[in-house]
């Protein structure tokens, strides 16, 4: 027996209803439609901004990136273009301590930073020992090379085979993907 039939259903489909055909009378001539009253057409409203930005957020864009639009502020592209890398962008942007500015001058070469506006935006700009900007801005101590300490900590390096491709398991192998961190 059919489990439909057991649930007291017609083992058929529904049938669809016929389409008929309007009449003639139905149909309104261009007389009766010029005699409709006008519909104005909607006004075009400004959308949103995919991604809204905070008021702290845009005073500190303004100030810092004047004439930066919101949907340059939300593209990825523009905040990498426009990342802190130098000596004088960290200047610019953050109130840097003495030990700060100390440790940013002792650095030979490209700062290893690249600190996206919208990170520095995170940031607080006058205060040293705030937990995100300590993990991003250089200080003294970074200089103190400890014992068991290493340039390669995961000793990776004799086993990558080219820029990207770490081969150091039997059943795998790791592909880095970006050598850019967002921040």
């Amino acid at each position: 027996m059919s489990l439909q039939l057991v649930r007291g259903r017609d083992l058929k489909p529904p049938q669809r209803a016929a389409r008929s055909t309007p009449a003639a009378s139905a149909v309104p001539s261009l007389q009766e439609i010029s005699e409709l009253p006008k519909i104005e057409p909607a006004k075009p409203r400004k959308a949103a901004p995919r991604f809204p930005v905070n008021p702290e957020t845009r005073v500190f864009y303004r100030r810092f990136y004047p004439g930066t639009s919101v949907s340059e502020w939300n593209d990825w592209r523009w905040q990498m273009r426009a990342r802190i890398r130098t000596a004088q962008e960290l200047a610019r942007i953050f109130q840097l301590s003495e030990d700060e500015r100390l440790a940013v001058e002792k650095h030979e070469g490209p700062l290893p930073v690249g600190i996206t506006p919208y990170y520095a935006s995170l940031m607080g700009r006058d205060d040293p020992t705030e937990p995100l900007r300590r993990t991003h801005i250089k200080t003294s101590d970074e200089f103190i090379r400890m014992p068991g300490e290493a340039d390669d900590p995961l000793g990776e390096d004799h086993d990558t085979v080219a820029p990207g491709i770490v081969h150091r398991y039997p059943d795998r192998v790791l592909f880095l993907t970006t050598g850019t961190c967002s921040t």
